[in-house]
């Protein structure tokens, strides 16, 4: 009996110390499914873009307030006054007694002219259709015929020939004093006349009134 105890005991023994030691357990570490260097990479979505805000539409601008015009500084001058024109149908006393007086002093300053040559002074004291007629070529030839002119072969080719070898050695000499003035109403003209000592009218020029002065027109 004492045997079949220690028995008993023996394998209780046994048992318990089965139970209290753990098993022992491999230290091999266990493969992994794939090396962590060679895991496949997972692709990355790539975020959807974000869209830009509409802009906003700014209001249109207001237009600008209209400011009254600033006054001009600088000085206006008056509009230029039309020439005057002569009345041939109300010629008084003292209308003679003026033109008479205006046109000694043209004539004065024509004889300075014409004493000096000056060619280009003299044509601006002529009427345009005047200077248009002593241009033609018809009135140089004519002029040409002239027996001074033919005895000392002049030819006549322009205006500046007719003022150098007709004008200046006939009006050289004229002289301003005893000037007298006939008015033509019907063709707007002047004649102006150079009294002679013996009483005889000789006729200087014709004029006419133009452009607010006294023009040669003949």
């Amino acid at each position: 009996m004492k045997r079949f105890m220690l028995l008993i005991g023996a394998c209780l023994f046994g048992f318990v110390s089965c139970v209290s030691q753990p098993e022992a357990r491999s230290e091999e570490p266990v493969p992994a499914a794939f090396p962590v260097s060679q895991a496949p990479a997972v692709p990355e979505s790539p975020a959807p873009p974000v869209p830009d805000p509409l802009p906003v539409p700014e209001p249109p601008p207001e237009p600008p307030a209209e400011l009254p015009p600033e006054p001009s500084l600088a000085r206006e001058d008056p509009p230029p006054e039309e020439a005057p024109s002569f009345d041939y149908a109300n010629i008084t006393e003292e209308v003679v007694i003026h033109t008479r007086a205006e046109v000694q002093q043209l004539v004065g300053k024509l004889n300075e002219i014409i004493r000096s040559g000056n060619y280009r002074a003299w044509v601006e004291n002529l009427d345009k259709s005047y200077l248009d007629r002593i241009s033609s070529q018809e009135f140089l030839d004519n002029i040409s015929q002239q027996p001074r002119l033919k005895s000392q072969k002049i030819v006549l080719k322009s205006a500046r020939d007719y003022f150098t070898n007709v004008v200046v050695p006939s009006r050289a000499g004229d002289r301003v004093d005893d000037i007298d003035i006939e008015f033509d109403p019907a063709e707007e003209k002047v004649f102006a006349f150079r009294i002679i000592p013996n009483g005889d009218r000789l006729r200087l020029y014709e004029l006419k009134f133009a452009e607010g002065v006294w023009k040669i027109a003949n």
